[in-house]
């Protein structure tokens, strides 16, 4: 046998190698992805059984229905799509919406978080309330999320708590915006975040966490948000009180602001 024969006989090996180790790489995965959607979907729907949340397009689907579509897509994310999800809950006569993404920035996934309510009556006293760092925010190159004001007027809080780390705008008086914050729950409620962007506005509530910072601190910071990245179940029934304490708050901004 030639060494031109031995090279091709080489390359063959080589390439069925090669094969073989995708198949077993893929089926790897695959056997992973199948124990996390097997291990997490029933965390899932006792998550949405506790909290009355349904996806957006499936509202009187029971909880185990939920859960499927849950499972759904997270192996699409695992295949590399977009993770996106859009959950509604009723919530003292308000309409939740929660919204759960992903991005891309700097090469890094980053989550984000989103809360909003249809406002069930005339607001009054609009505002937004933020962290003071969004006043002089900069992007960098690869990042997409802006921030602006959803007003144009910035006014003093008169707490220097809440002035120290936020920035509020109104289009309206100040000191009826001043005693909406001074509610005693609300205020609570609002400091216990470590990241605030909530505005209040005639369509509604609407909350912000674009680094899913709220989440990621009950989780015990990035460190402990790894143990979780295989056990997305679990993560949501470690964060339920987020959910209940930005609901709280979305509801106590709208009824304070009518």
């Amino acid at each position: 046998m030639d060494a031109g024969s031995l090279a091709r006989i080489f390359l063959l090996l080589v390439i069925v190698g090669i094969g073989v180790a995708v198949v077993l790489l893929r089926k790897r995965k695959t056997e992973r992805v199948d124990a996390v959607a097997s291990t997490q979907a029933p965390l899932v729907r006792m998550f949405c059984e506790r909290t009355g949340y349904a996806y957006a397009d499936l509202r009187q689907a029971p909880p185990a229905a939920q859960a499927q579509r849950w499972e759904e897509g997270y192996r699409r994310s695992t295949e590399g799509y977009p993770f996106k999800h859009h959950l509604v809950r009723p919530y003292q006569g308000l309409e939740v919406n929660w919204e759960n993404a992903t991005r891309m920035e700097l090469r890094t996934m980053i989550w984000s978080q989103t809360w909003w309510a249809p406002a069930p009556w005339p607001i009054h006293a609009p505002f937004h309330l933020t962290e003071r760092k969004n006043l002089n925010q900069k992007l960098a190159p690869g990042q997409t999320v802006t921030w602006r004001p959803a007003f144009q007027r910035m006014v003093p809080i008169g707490d220097p708590e809440l002035d120290h780390r936020f920035a509020l705008f109104t289009p309206v008086d100040e000191n009826r915006i001043r005693a909406i914050l001074s509610n005693g729950q609300l205020r609570t409620a609002i400091l216990q975040c470590v990241y605030v962007d909530l505005q209040v506005t005639p369509q509604g509530a609407r909350f912000s966490d674009p680094k899913d910072d709220n989440a990621t601190a009950i989780l015990g910071g990035s460190a402990g948000f790894i143990q979780y990245v295989a056990q997305p179940g679990r993560r949501l029934e470690v964060t339920l009180p987020v959910h209940e304490r930005i609901a709280n708050i979305l509801l106590g901004g709208l009824s304070l602001a009518r």
